[in-house]
């Protein structure tokens, strides 16, 4: 199928100012950001961001000119070009190009292709089940806070499914002394990371290890990792205004297998509480420790062991942008 649309078709869309999702400002209006070019031989009002939305006036603009297709095709040809198609199959299309893992951005991209994608991407039942998806039964209704659910998505407090958050600790400790030179006492520079794979279904993976990114990022791909040491902890995640509750455990199969053999093995179950805070032009690119702890379980008895949280120990998540995490879509946005 031919997929490519033609730019110089009266069916164009105009050149968009787009920011990648998590980039936008919090008080930037993406619909105003326009530059609108109008062909000297187009009969078309030239649009007025001041008077009314981008989305608003392409809408117009195709009900004045009865369009009942997406776009137009660029060079004559044989194959069957996607502007055949019913605009509820493109809408299909659309919703396995986000896919069940919330790829926006990609949605974003589609948007720059011609009038016809960008409104089909601006749907508002689609951005509705996104929004559902993140929020569940929270979600909600549109308020006087947002005009629309995509402007919902973009500014509500949420997380990144596209990438990983990387928090980096360095410290330094006294090492031991020297048996023998009792003046020598040497000193450690300790360097390791934590990693957070957040899923849209509600799973989180959490893996601290001294190993770099360039290294790790990809062993947290899949909902179920593989057994390795130190071992990927799996587990739940819930979302409360700005604050993000987690619950994890080692996922170890050795572990596991050690345990079945000793009854009297500890159990333990790590919880987090961490806020969702922007920064700069990074929308809720960034994730502030606010409680940590450890529910141990040995012979029936829980022992709750919080963590005093001292900030060169437990720096903040940075999020992190990675491309293989969306490069293929197993299921599509289901309607919700």
């Amino acid at each position: 199928m031919n997929l490519h649309a033609d730019p110089r078709a009266s069916h164009r869309h105009p050149p968009v100012a787009i920011h990648p999702l998590g980039e936008t400002p919090l008080d930037e209006d993406d619909d105003k950001l326009v530059t609108y070019d109008v062909e000297a031989e187009d009969e078309e009002e030239e649009f007025d961001p001041e008077s009314m939305d981008l989305l608003t006036h392409l809408h117009i603009l195709s009900l004045r000119k009865q369009i009942r297709i997406s776009c137009h095709p660029r060079h004559p040809s044989n194959a069957t070009h996607i502007s055949a198609l019913p605009l509820e199959v493109l809408q299909y299309i659309l919703r396995w190009v986000v896919s069940s893992d919330l790829d926006l951005r990609s949605l974003e991209m589609c948007a720059r292709v011609c009038r016809g994608f960008y409104m089909s991407c601006r749907d508002q039942e689609l951005w509705r089940s996104a929004c559902m998806r993140v929020w569940g039964v929270k979600c909600g209704g549109l308020t006087t806070n947002y005009c629309s659910w995509r402007d919902m998505f973009i500014r509500r407090p949420r997380l990144h499914f596209g990438g990983c958050y990387i928090s980096k600790t360095t410290y330094i400790r006294h090492g031991e002394n020297s048996f023998q030179d009792q003046f020598y006492r040497p000193w450690h520079l300790v360097e390791y990371y934590r990693y957070l794979r957040f899923f849209a279904d509600g799973r989180v993976l959490m893996l601290t290890t001294p190993e770099e990114p360039v290294s790790c990022v990809g062993l947290l791909r899949r909902r179920s990792p593989p057994a390795r040491k130190p071992p990927i902890f799996t587990g739940y995640y819930r979302i409360l205004d700005t604050i993000v509750s987690i619950v994890v455990s080692p996922n170890d199969r050795s572990l596991k297998h050690s345990k079945s053999n000793s009854n009297c093995s500890p159990s333990n179950t790590f919880h987090l509480e961490l806020e969702i805070v922007s920064r700069k032009k990074a929308l809720h690119g960034q994730l502030v420790w606010r409680g940590y702890s450890v529910f141990t379980q040995r012979n029936g008895v829980e022992i709750d062991s919080p963590f005093e949280l001292i900030h060169n120990r437990f720096p903040p998540f940075y999020y992190s942008r990675v491309k293989s995490y969306t490069s293929e879509s197993t299921q599509p946005l289901y309607y919700s």
